[in-house]
């Protein structure tokens, strides 16, 4: 049988989305506008000293827009694993996400995986300006009813210096895990059209072109 498929996987500025087929292309959209405006602030902030926590930084600007994020009481986010950090995303999603979902992040880490152009602007995102610090998220997506349900994990790493496809190769003994997240979010879809959608794309639209890739979606085991 084969595996389900998500809808469509896009690298948006520091993060991988995957959209199960549940989400429409105006859902998918709305994901993308929130998330690449939360990711500018956070990032823009943190840069300036601003605001150095960038998690919650991160967290607290999707809220406004109508996000509501909260850690699962029953999960636990496992230390780091020995392989590449790419399966060690997936080992942690799996403690929240349904088994769909999960298929869907294994498909859209491998599509990113073979995919240099995608790949190449979610690095240049992720990494900070001194390139020894790398964050980023993987979101899986779908519609439930009038919001959208979306298992987000979030990672922090540091170390002196980040080779590239770091996401994939087998871990240096440099690389140190600084933070680690795993929540279940419900967003508010109605809210965020109403009020927000406008004034986020006004304000993304520039960096929407720059920072968004939509990549085709390769299954692993596939030619």
């Amino acid at each position: 049988m084969n595996e389900p498929l998500a809808a469509s996987v896009s690298v948006v500025s520091g993060s991988l989305t995957a959209f199960l087929p549940t989400m429409s292309f105006e859902d998918q959209q709305d994901v993308i506008l929130a998330n690449l405006f939360a990711q500018r602030i956070a990032r823009s902030e943190r840069a300036s000293g601003l605001n150095m926590d960038w998690l919650t930084n991160y967290k607290r600007r999707l809220q406004f827009l109508g996000w509501d994020a909260t850690p699962a009481p029953d999960t636990y986010v496992p230390g780091p694993q020995p392989g590449p950090l790419a399966e060690e995303a997936v080992s942690h999603i799996a403690q929240l996400a349904t088994q769909q979902m999960v298929t869907a992040g294994k498909q859209a880490l491998h599509s990113l995986s073979e995919d240099g152009e995608a790949l190449e602007c979610f690095e240049d995102n992720a990494l900070s300006k001194e390139k020894d610090t790398a964050i980023y998220q993987l979101l899986l997506c779908t519609r439930a009813g009038s919001y959208i349900d979306i298992v987000l994990y979030h990672q922090e790493l540091k170390a002196r210096n980040f080779a590239q496809r770091f996401l994939f190769a087998n871990p240096e003994n440099g690389v140190r895990v600084a933070a680690n997240a795993l929540e279940r979010v419900r967003f508010n879809i109605r809210l965020f059209r109403q009020e927000w959608r406008n004034k986020v794309m006004i304000s993304t639209a520039r960096q929407n072109l720059n920072d968004v890739k939509k990549l085709p979606l390769i299954r692993p085991g596939n030619p």
